[in-house]
């Protein structure tokens, strides 16, 4: 979907598709902006753009991911800290599941794997 050059303000949220970034889109829509939707799931950011503006006028959807663009800018031994209300969903996991994601350690492509492999379990009906 393109989005034309207009006068009013612009916003683009990430994450938006759920939670706190959709009802950010949500308010900012209200306010009159143009907002440009973003997650990186696309189903979801498209159905989430169609909840708040059926026609597609004023909130437009964008799949994005943050994580790629943001790594090259990382140091070696550099840590991302993710602010985030989902944060307490980690709660239902083991506790050695929570202390594998919550590795200093952790590598990125350890943590591909291990998300592999727990939605793997998790698809199984083995998750723990």
């Amino acid at each position: 979907m393109g989005i034309a050059a207009s006068d009013r303000p612009t916003a683009l949220v990430t994450g938006a598709n759920r939670g706190l970034g959709l009802e950010t889109s949500n308010q900012l829509h209200a306010q009159g902006f143009l907002v440009i939707l973003t997650s990186r799931k696309e189903s979801a950011g498209i159905a989430a753009a169609r909840k708040l503006d059926p026609d597609g006028k004023d909130v437009v959807y964008h799949q994005l991911d943050v994580t790629d663009a943001l790594l090259p800018f990382i140091p070696g031994g550099g840590r991302v800290v993710m602010v985030s209300s989902g944060l307490g969903e980690l709660s239902y996991l083991s506790r050695d599941l929570r202390s594998k994601f919550a590795d200093p350690s952790l590598t990125r492509p350890s943590l591909d794997a291990l998300i592999a492999s727990y939605l793997s379990a998790l698809e199984a009906g083995e998750a723990k």
